[in-house]
């Protein structure tokens, strides 16, 4: 199951938390996708220039790598 959390990390800058909690993930090797388009848009878009900090935690709350495969996907090992 993979569930979301998003919270109002600082409204008057426009920054919002999103933390995702992946339970009994069937493949030990995640990856994360940014879309870089909008339906209807024929522009490829930059969304991810707009991270300020990503981080991967364990069940034990220790940091886990994080590989960049390029500007808006990245993978982690989930074991």
């Amino acid at each position: 199951m993979i569930t979301y959390s998003i919270s109002a990390f600082d409204p008057n800058a426009h920054l919002i938390k999103i933390s995702l909690k992946i339970d009994k993930p069937i493949q030990p090797v995640q990856t994360l996708r940014l879309p870089n388009w909008i339906p209807g848009s024929y522009l490829i878009r930059d969304f991810a220039k707009h991270l300020l900090d990503m981080n991967i935690t364990n069940e034990q709350g220790k940091s886990v790598a994080l590989n960049t495969i390029d500007k808006s996907n990245w993978s982690f090992t989930s074991s």
